[in-house]
């Protein structure tokens, strides 16, 4: 076991000499082509300490045992934005938790998701007089609602989390839209909802604001 644990920790050395080599005479070579990765290898570090945001949350109905299953839609700049209109929407799709005996999870998406499904303009009457509610279900928002049945459908396929209203998404051409209900404690707290995603909550805003200054300067 030693030996092969030395020969790996040789390997990993080795290729990371490799990789200096290669930035040292891409360095010398080629500055502006040099900047420009460093640049972007720095905008993506920062991406990945960048904190999820909680959009709203959706009450479900698990197929099943009938109980409640509560999902909070995050954006999070971690998560890959589609390559164009056409290609498919990445979503992360976090570990079940519970809340005061009721299953939640989080899905994540990225940020220019939920721009493009309207979520961050308002429509024409658009009009909220629920205060639990953050945005409203008019027939105005379809293009919301693709979002929110996509996430429903994902839940199925990747975790199982088979839901009244991912039936109806399949087989009626009326489907169940649940209340974009707005982010509060009883949902779960931020620390329960975001650990479902993988993002565990630090002091990290010196760590952004260092990244922030080296793209400034284009290190």
């Amino acid at each position: 076991f030693n030996e092969i644990l030395s020969m790996s920790t040789n390997k990993l050395l080795d290729d990371a000499n490799q990789v200096w080599k290669m930035l040292d005479e891409m360095s010398e070579k080629n500055p502006e082509g040099y900047r420009k990765f460093i640049s972007e290898q720095m905008e993506s570090f920062c991406r990945t300490l960048s904190q999820p945001l909680v959009r709203f949350v959706v009450k479900l109905t698990q197929k099943s045992n009938k109980q409640p299953l509560l999902v909070n839609f995050c954006e999070w700049s971690i998560i890959p934005e589609p390559k164009s209109s056409d290609s498919p929407i990445s979503v992360k799709c976090g570990d079940l938790f519970k809340i005061n005996e009721v299953d939640a999870i989080t899905l994540a998406f990225n940020p220019k998701v939920f721009s493009e499904h309207n979520f961050n303009e308002p429509l024409k009457n658009d009009r909220i007089i629920n205060e639990q509610l953050v945005y409203s279900q008019s027939i105005h928002d379809e293009n919301r609602y693709q979002l929110v049945w996509l996430g429903i459908n994902c839940l199925e396929n990747e975790k199982s989390l088979s839901t009244i209203e991912s039936i109806s998404v399949k087989y009626s051409n009326v489907p169940i839209r649940p209340k974009l209900l707005r982010s509060s404690n009883q949902y779960g707290n931020k620390d329960q909802v975001f650990k479902s995603i993988g993002y565990v909550n630090k002091s990290i805003g010196t760590d952004i604001k260092l990244c922030q200054k080296l793209i400034q300067y284009k290190i």
